[in-house]
C-alpha cells in the first residue's frame, strides 16, 4: 500500500456523511478513490459490496481506468490472501466482489440513466424499443428538420415571427434557429427546464423607476461601482505621478488639471451611491465628462525625469478616460422613458422566443418518440423522471450505499439533481478540482462545486463529532518538479481569484510540492517568444512552409508568426533530444537522455496542426498528432467526398474539377481548360457530357491526340460513373463506398503516398462512419452528405483516424485531451493565440442567473440598440470565459513532470511590453479583475504575473520602470525569456534543413608509380570479380506455379532445369507467367471470370462442413454465408456449378471424405528447401538452396493407414479427355507430393485430381 497523506487517509476513510475532496492536479485522487472502495470492501466493521456503490466518472476512458484499477488491487489482494496461513474469509470476499466487478455499477453518468431507463421504463410509460441517439450530428440533423416544420408554422401564423428572425440577423433564419438551440441546449441541461424559461421575460418586467428595480439594484450598480473607482484610482495615479515635481511648471499645472478631473469623478461616485438618484441624473453626470485636451506639455528644456512623468500621468489619465467611456457607452446611451419602452419590448420579444423554444422542445421529443430514439438528455430526464416516483426512489436510495462522483466540478445543474435524487442525504462522496473546471462549452457548471466548497467544513477535530458536510483538500502535488509547482503557484496566485476564476488562489488552493524524486533534477521553466516587428515597427518576414526549399531568398519568404514559433519549438526539441538533453527516469531513478516520446506538445486549438506536421517533418522530428482537426482537410478525403457529391448531384463544378483532377481520373489543368471550351455557358458537367457524346460514336475520330488522350481517361471513369450512380439510388451507401475503393484502386494509392497507412485509416474511418450513418434514422447518399456537411459548419470533425501510436514520437494534443495525463517535457504551444470571443459577440446572451440579454432592433432607422442588461450580461459572459480560459491555463501547466516551455509570438516588443505592462505598480497580490480581462491570451496572463517577479528580466522592457512586487521576494521560481528576431528564426530554419550548400571537389590521386605493391593492390581492386555472380541470376524462393512444370515427369529433373542464358536477369532468374494479371481498378468485365469463379468454388469446398450432411442445401447454405460475409461476390456465387458438387460427394472419393471428416485436411500451406542445382541446368554457384512455397487443396489419412493427396479442379475438359487435365497438372500433383511426404515424414499413396467438370475423381501416376 503506498504512504498516504493525513488528507488522502481521511478522504480514504471518513463515512456517512457527505464530503467534497478538493484534489488538485497530481494529487492522486484516483489513487484515493481506488483505495477508498477497496477499503470498503474489506472492512471488517461495516463491509460494503460493488453492487452497493454507484461511482459515477466524466468519461467512459476514466470509467474503465478505474474499473481496471479496482481490478488489479482486488487480485493483489486475492494473491496475498493466498498466502499461508491463508485467510479465507478475506479470499472469500474479494473473490465474490472480483465476480461482481464486470457489472458494477462503474460508468458515466448517461451510462447510469441508460441502466436505470432499461429497468424502469414502465414507471414513466415510455416504450422500451429505443436506440440511443449517440451521434451529434445526427441529431442536429433532427433537430434541423423540426425547426424547419416549426418555422414554416410561424411564418403562417404568428405576426412578430419576421421581426424575430430580423433581430438575430445573418442569413434566411440562420441566426433565429441559432438561438432557439442555443436557449433551448441550456435550459435543457437543468431539471427545471420550464419554469427557469418561463422566468426570464419577467426579468425585464419593470413597474417602478429604472433605478428602484431589482436589476439596477443588485445587478448593474454593484458592478459600476468598482470600475468608477478604479478609474479613479487610475486618475490619482496619474496625479501623484506629477505632484512629486509640483516645482515644475508643466507637472504642477498637469496635476492640478488631473485633481479637477478626480472631483468630477468622486461626485459620479457620491450620485450613484445615493438611493434617491434617477437614471436620468446618473446619464446627465456621465454626458457631463469632459475629456478635454490635457494640459502641463513638456517643453525642450523640460528635465527629462518630469518628461517621463508627464508621459505616465497621461497614460494613466487614458486608461481612466477608456473605462468611463465604456461604461457610458454600455450603459447611458437611453433616458429612462427610452429605456423602459424598449425594455418592455424585448421583454416581449423575450416571450416570443421561449415561446418557440418550449413548442420547439415539444415537438423535437415527439420527433425522437416517432423515430424510437434517445439523446444523452432525454438519459438524464427520463432517469430523474423515474426517480421522482416515490416507491422507485426509495428503492434506489436503500439500494446504493454510497455514491461517489469522480470531475464532480464537471456536473451540470441536471446532473446535480439527479445524482441528489439517488441519495439519502448522508453518503454522497464527491471529488473533483474546481481549478480544472474546463468543459463549460458543455454547459458544465463550476459554480455547483465552489458552492458546497463554501458551505462544506472540514472535520478538525476527529474526536468531535463529524460534520454533516465535510471539505477534504487535497493540496499535494506528487506529479511535478519543484520548480514547476512554484511557477504554476507563482502565477496562480496573481492571476486566480474568486471574482475572475471561482476561486482564491491562497492557502490550501495552492500546490504542495511532494515529488521529492525530483530534487536533483536542474529546474526548467522557459517562455520562447517570437517578435515579428523590429523596434520602428517594420514587419519580420520569417520562414513558412515553403522555406525550407534552400533556393528561397530571404525576400522570398513568408510572414508567418506561426512558421516562427514552430521552428522556434522545432530547435529546442531537437535541443533537446539530440544534444544530450536529459531527464529523471523514474523506473531506474537516474537521470536518461531524453527521447522524442518523453515530450507533448499542448495547444488550445488544433489550427496549427497542419502546418506542425509539415515543418517537424522537415525538421525530421517524429510526431503524433493525437486529435488532429483536420481530417476533412486531408487530400483523400476531400477527393473522395467530391465525389460522393458528383455521384448525388453532378452538376457542381467545384467537386467535378477536383475528381477529375485527382488520380482517380487524372487529367490536367490544360485538359480541364480543353473540356470547358466543349460548351462556355452551361456548367463545367454539361461540358464533360457534351464532349463524351460527340466522340461516343465510333465513327467520329479524335485527330487532335490531347482530347484523344482525354477521352481514354475520362470513357472508363464515366462508365464507372454511371454504374455508382445507380447503386446510390438504390440507397447502398456502404456497397457504394467500399466499390469506389476497389473499382478504382484509390485505396492502394494512397497507400503509396506519404503516410500512406494513416491516409488508408482515414479512407476507412469514412466507410466506418457511412457503415453508422446507415443504421441512423436517416439513409441515402443526399442524406449522408448533408450530415457531413453538418459535421464541417458546426467543426465537428470525425478526426484523423487512430494508427498505432506506440512509436517514439513528440506527441501533439489539444490542452482539452491532455487533461488526466502526465509528461516529462511539456510545450505550450501559441500560447498567444486570442480567446474566443464569438459567443460574446452573438445576438442572444445566456446566464445561469441573470438570464437572457437580447437587442433591440429599432424599426425605423434599423439600429440595434444594446440594453443595459445585454452589457451587463456580457460582462457576465466575458468574466466566465476568461474564468474558464485561467483554468484551461493552470491544466496545461500542471501536465508537466519536469520541464515546462511556453511559445508564443508579439508583433513587436513595444506590443509585448503594453500586453504585459498593466500589472506594473499594482501592489495588490491579486492583479485587478480589469487588467486581467483586458487582455487575451495564456502569455498575456503569464506575463502580467512574471513582471512584478524580483527575477524578471529587466532589460527586456526599455519603456517600462518595472516595480517587483515584494509580497514575490522570498519566491524561488526560476525561469526564463527568450526572445527571437528575424535573423536568429532564419538560421534556426537553417540549421534544421541543413542548407550548406555542398559542393563535390576532384582532387588529384597521387599514387607513386615506382611503388609496385601500391600498384598491384589497386590493379586488384579495380580487376575485382564477385566469386557468387551466377546466384545473382536466381530467385530465392519460387511459388508451386512457377516451378511445376519441372516435376510433370519426376524421371525428368535434369532436362527440365531453367537454362540461366547469358544476360541472365531477364530468362533465367525465375519461372514467371509472361503476362502479369490486369490490376482489379482495370478490369470492366460485365461478368464474373472463370478464374472467379474457380476461386470461389474452392473456397467453398473448403468451408464446407464435412461432419454435417453434404447436399444441396447445406451446399447452398454455405455459398449464402460467405455471400454475407463478403468472402464472395454474390453475381460470381450464381456462377458456382452446385450440382457438380452434389454429385462429388456422391461418388466414392467424396463419400470418402465425408467418413474421414476428422482427418481430412484442407488448404495446407507449405514450404520447402531445394538446392539451387537441381533447378537451374549450369548452375555452379554451391550449395546455395531455394524455397519452394504454396498451399495444396487437402489431403486425407485412411482407416487402412493411407495418405492420399487431392487437387479441385474446375477447368472445362472436353468430356472424356482425361489425359489432358493429367498431363497438366502432374508436375504440381508431383511437387506436392514430395512436400507431403516431407510433412508427413513418410510416402504419398495416392494422388487424385478431382475434376468437377468432367464430374470425376482421377488417379495421378
Amino acid at each position: 500500500m503506498p504512504e498516504f497523506t493525513s488528507n488522502q487517509k481521511a478522504a480514504i476513510k471518513h463515512a456517512d456523511h457527505n464530503i467534497l475532496v478538493s484534489a488538485s492536479a497530481g494529487s492522486g485522487k484516483t489513487t484515493v478513490l481506488v483505495e477508498r472502495v477497496i477499503q470498503k470492501l474489506l472492512s471488517t466493521d461495516n463491509p460494503v459490496s460493488l453492487d452497493q456503490l454507484l461511482i459515477v466518472t466524466f468519461t467512459d476512458a476514466a470509467a474503465k481506468e478505474m474499473r481496471d484499477r479496482i481490478e488489479v488491487a482486488l487480485k493483489k489482494g486475492i494473491s496475498e490472501a493466498s498466502q499461508e496461513p491463508i485467510d479465507n474469509e478475506r479470499l472469500q470476499a474479494l473473490q465474490e466482489q472480483l465476480l461482481i466487478l464486470p457489472t458494477a455499477n462503474i460508468s458515466t453518468l448517461h451510462a447510469f440513466a441508460l441502466r436505470l431507463i432499461e429497468h424502469y421504463y414502465h414507471v414513466i410509460d415510455l416504450d422500451p424499443q429505443f436506440r440511443l441517439l449517440a451521434d451529434t450530428a445526427e441529431a442536429e440533423m433532427m433537430q434541423n428538420e423540426v425547426l424547419t416544420s416549426l418555422f414554416e408554422d410561424l411564418y403562417a401564423n404568428e405576426e412578430y415571427f419576421p421581426e424575430l428572425v430580423q433581430l438575430f440577423g445573418k442569413k434566411g433564419d440562420e441566426g433565429i434557429t441559432e438561438a432557439v438551440l442555443r436557449l433551448y441546449n441550456f435550459a435543457n441541461a437543468r431539471a427545471d427546464m420550464d419554469a427557469w424559461l418561463d422566468n426570464l421575460a419577467q426579468r425585464y418586467v419593470i413597474t417602478d423607476s429604472y433605478t428602484q428595480s431589482a436589476f439596477y439594484q443588485k445587478q448593474l450598480r454593484p458592478l459600476i461601482l468598482p470600475r468608477l473607482e478604479r478609474a479613479k484610482a487610475s486618475l490619482q495615479a496619474a496625479f501623484a505621478e506629477v505632484d512629486a515635481y509640483s516645482d515644475d511648471k508643466s507637472a504642477k499645472k498637469r496635476a492640478e488639471f488631473i485633481a479637477g478631473e478626480i472631483i468630477q469623478v468622486n461626485d459620479l461616485q457620491i450620485k450613484f451611491n445615493d438611493p434617491t438618484s434617477t437614471w436620468d441624473e446618473l446619464r446627465q453626470m456621465f454626458n457631463a465628462l469632459e475629456w478635454r485636451a490635457i494640459a502641463g506639455r513638456s517643453s525642450k528644456d523640460t528635465d527629462e525625469l518630469v518628461k517621463v512623468a508627464l508621459e505616465r500621468a497621461k497614460n494613466y489619465r487614458e486608461q481612466a478616460k477608456e473605462q468611463l467611456q465604456a461604461l457610458k457607452d454600455s450603459y447611458f446611451l437611453l433616458d429612462e422613458t427610452s429605456l423602459l419602452a424598449v425594455t418592455n419590448k424585448v421583454a416581449k420579444a423575450t416571450d416570443h422566443l421561449v415561446t418557440i423554444v418550449k413548442a420547439f422542445n415539444t415537438q423535437f421529443s415527439a420527433f425522437k418518440r416517432q423515430k424510437q430514439v434517445l439523446d444523452f438528455s432525454d438519459l438524464e430526464h427520463f432517469a430523474l423522471q423515474i426517480l421522482q416516483d416515490e416507491a422507485t426512489a426509495k428503492t434506489l436510495q436503500a439500494r446504493y450505499r454510497e455514491i461517489m462522483v469522480d470531475e464532480y466540478q464537471d456536473i451540470n445543474p441536471l446532473q446535480e439533481t439527479l445524482l441528489t435524487s439517488l441519495s439519502n442525504g448522508k453518503n454522497m462522496f464527491m471529488v473533483g478540482d474546481v481549478k480544472q473546471s474546463i468543459y463549460g462549452f458543455r454547459l458544465a457548471d463550476p459554480s455547483l462545486f465552489m458552492a458546497k466548497y463554501q458551505a462544506y467544513k472540514p472535520w478538525k477535530d476527529e474526536n468531535q463529532p463529524a460534520p454533516i458536510n465535510e471539505r477534504i483538500i487535497l493540496p499535494e502535488n506528487f506529479r511535478s518538479h519543484k520548480n514547476v509547482t512554484n511557477f504554476t503557484n507563482m502565477i496562480f496566485t496573481q492571476i486566480m481569484n474568486q471574482t475572475l476564476g471561482d476561486l482564491d488562489y491562497d492557502g490550501s488552493a495552492k500546490l504542495v510540492y511532494q515529488a521529492k524524486i525530483y530534487e536533483e533534477v536542474p529546474p526548467v521553466a522557459e517562455l520562447l517568444i517570437y517578435l515579428d516587428q523590429d523596434e520602428e515597427g517594420q514587419a519580420k518576414t520569417v520562414p513558412s512552409s515553403d522555406d525550407f526549399d534552400t533556393n528561397d531568398t530571404p525576400e522570398e519568404l513568408n510572414n508567418d508568426k506561426t512558421s516562427a514559433q514552430l521552428l522556434i519549438m522545432a530547435e529546442k526539441i531537437k535541443n533537446l533530444v539530440l544534444n544530450g538533453g536529459q531527464r529523471f527516469d523514474k523506473e531506474s531513478q537516474q537521470m536518461v537522455n531524453v527521447h522524442w516520446g518523453d515530450i507533448a506538445i499542448l495547444e488550445p486549438t488544433r489550427k496549427m496542426n497542419l502546418k506542425l506536421v509539415e515543418i517537424f517533418k522537415a525538421a525530421d522530428i517524429p510526431v503524433v498528432v493525437n486529435d488532429a482537426d483536420n481530417y476533412f482537410q486531408t487530400v483523400e478525403i476531400n477527393i473522395m467526398l467530391s465525389l460522393l457529391q458528383i455521384i448525388d448531384n453532378p452538376n457542381q463544378d467545384i467537386p467535378l474539377a477536383a475528381v477529375l483532377r485527382s488520380p482517380i481520373v487524372g487529367l490536367g489543368e490544360n485538359d480541364l481548360a480543353r473540356l470547358r471550351t466543349q460548351d462556355m455557358q452551361g456548367n463545367f458537367y454539361v461540358a464533360v457530357t457534351k464532349f463524351m457524346q460527340a466522340y461516343a460514336d465510333s465513327t467520329n475520330i479524335i485527330t487532335d491526340p490531347a482530347m484523344a488522350a482525354i477521352y481514354e481517361k475520362l470513357a472508363p471513369f464515366f462508365a464507372q460513373f454511371k454504374v455508382w450512380r445507380q447503386l446510390a439510388t438504390q440507397n447502398q451507401l456502404v456497397d457504394l463506398i467500399w466499390r469506389i475503393y476497389e473499382e478504382t484502386g484509390y485505396f492502394e494509392y494512397v497507400g503509396g503516398m506519404p503516410s500512406g497507412i494513416q491516409r488508408q485509416a482515414n479512407l476507412h474511418a469514412l466507410y466506418e462512419r457511412a457503415k453508422t450513418f446507415e443504421t441512423s434514422s436517416y439513409i441515402g447518399l443526399f442524406s449522408f452528405i448533408q450530415y457531413i456537411e453538418q459535421l464541417r459548419k458546426n467543426e465537428k470533425d470525425l478526426a484523423s483516424a487512430a494508427v498505432d501510436t506506440s512509436e517514439n514520437a513528440v506527441q501533439v494534443m489539444t490542452i482539452h485531451a491532455s487533461k488526466g495525463r502526465e509528461f516529462p517535457i511539456v510545450f505550450l504551444l501559441d500560447a498567444t493565440h486570442q480567446f474566443n470571443v464569438l459567443d460574446l459577440n452573438k445576438g442572444l446572451l445566456i446566464d445561469d442567473q441573470a438570464g437572457v440579454a437580447l437587442p433591440y432592433l429599432e424599426p425605423t432607422q434599423r439600429l440595434q440598440i444594446d440594453l443595459p442588461q445585454q452589457a451587463y450580461i456580457k460582462d457576465l459572459a466575458k468574466r466566465r470565459a476568461w474564468a474558464e480560459e485561467l483554468r484551461v491555463l493552470y491544466v496545461a501547466l500542471t501536465r508537466a513532470e519536469q520541464q515546462l516551455y511556453l511559445v508564443g509570438a508579439y508583433n513587436s516588443n513595444k506590443q509585448l511590453q503594453s500586453r504585459w505592462g498593466g500589472s506594473n505598480h499594482q501592489e495588490t497580490m491579486f492583479i485587478d479583475d480589469l487588467t486581467r480581462l483586458g487582455v487575451n491570451n495564456f502569455m498575456d496572463l503569464v506575463g502580467l504575473a512574471l513582471l512584478r517577479h524580483p527575477n524578471f528580466p529587466q532589460e527586456l522592457f526599455t519603456d517600462i520602470e518595472i516595480k517587483s512586487l515584494p509580497a514575490l521576494k522570498d519566491d524561488h521560481s526560476q525561469f526564463i525569456v527568450h526572445t527571437y528576431d528575424r535573423s536568429q528564426v532564419l538560421a534556426l530554419t537553417t540549421s534544421q534543413v541543413g542548407t550548406e550548400s555542398i559542393t563535390t571537389q576532384t582532387q588529384a590521386l597521387e599514387i607513386d608509380v615506382d611503388d609496385a605493391q601500391k600498384v598491384a593492390k589497386a590493379q586488384a581492386i579495380m580487376a575485382y570479380q564477385y566469386p557468387h555472380q551466377i546466384a545473382t541470376q536466381t530467385t530465392a524462393y519460387q511459388s508451386v506455379s512457377e516451378v511445376k512444370r519441372l516435376f510433370e515427369d519426376p524421371d525428368n529433373l535434369d532436362t527440365m532445369q531453367i537454362k540461366l542464358t547469358a544476360d541472365g536477369f531477364a530468362k533465367a532468374n525465375r519461372f514467371v507467367d509472361e503476362n502479369f494479371a490486369k490490376p482489379k481498378f482495370l478490369e470492366h468485365a460485365t461478368k464474373p471470370s472463370s478464374l472467379a469463379v474457380g476461386s470461389a468454388t474452392h473456397l467453398v469446398l473448403q468451408a464446407l462442413d464435412l461432419q454435417q450432411v453434404v447436399d444441396k442445401t447445406a451446399i447452398l447454405a454455405c455459398i449464402n454465408h460467405l455471400v454475407t460475409q463478403g468472402a464472395i461476390l454474390e453475381e460470381v456465387a450464381k456462377q458456382i456449378n452446385t450440382q457438380a458438387l452434389v454429385q462429388l460427394f456422391t461418388t466414392p472419393f467424396g463419400k470418402l471424405l465425408i467418413h474421414q471428416a476428422n482427418t481430412v485436411k484442407r488448404e495446407q500451406p507449405f514450404s520447402m528447401l531445394m538446392y539451387a542445382h537441381e533447378l537451374y541446368q549450369g548452375y555452379t554457384g554451391g550449395e546455395e538452396r531455394v524455397l519452394i512455397h504454396g498451399i495444396m487443396d487437402g489431403y486425407v489419412l485412411t482407416e487402412a493407414n493411407e495418405v492420399i493427396l487431392f487437387d479441385y479442379k474446375t477447368d472445362f475438359v472436353p468430356k472424356g479427355q482425361v489425359d489432358v487435365l493429367i498431363e497438366r497438372y502432374q508436375g504440381q500433383l508431383n511437387l506436392y507430393a514430395v512436400a507431403l511426404a516431407k510433412i508427413m515424414k513418410r510416402p504419398v499413396d495416392k494422388k487424385y485430381i478431382v475434376s468437377l467438370a468432367l464430374g470425376q475423381v482421377i488417379e495421378v501416376p
